[in-house]
């Protein structure tokens, strides 16, 4: 198996063709509030599935990551990304929010190399609909 690292550009690649057509689109995206943080009154960001806090929420996903490490060695994918997307969620600055948003974007990037790298021999990078570079 090759290493998801060999496919970086690859995905870079992916993902800057993707923002293309998200802001073709949703030209008025960059009008949007962040809907967190200090943005906004404290509202739960799983509403409606749960009323907890933006905090409580963090400490279970955080609680469940390391339940899940302990009894498996290692965490998933899941567990790294949703702990992360909780911390972004609970952020109160600017400054924060970007910190805590260039980490999910870099795991989801690891991500998609490892995919990438993963089903490379069985499904061509042109097979992926719509994410294909144009």
């Amino acid at each position: 198996m090759t290493s998801g690292i060999d496919y970086r550009e690859e995905v870079l690649d992916l993902v800057r063709a993707q923002v293309g057509r998200q802001n073709t689109m949703y030209p008025d995206n960059h009008l949007l509030a962040a809907g967190f943080g200090s943005s906004v009154q404290p509202y739960p960001w799983l509403s409606p599935y749960s009323e907890d806090s933006n905090g409580e929420i963090e400490a279970a996903f955080r609680a469940d990551y390391g339940d899940y490490e302990c009894l498996n060695g290692r965490p998933t994918w899941m567990h790294l990304i949703r702990e992360e997307v909780a911390e972004l969620f609970n952020t109160r600055t600017p400054v924060h929010a970007i910190e805590e948003a260039v980490q999910i974007a870099a795991l989801c990037v690891s991500l998609c190399e490892q995919m990438l790298a993963n089903t490379r021999e069985t499904q061509p990078l042109s097979d992926i609909q719509g994410l294909a570079p144009q």
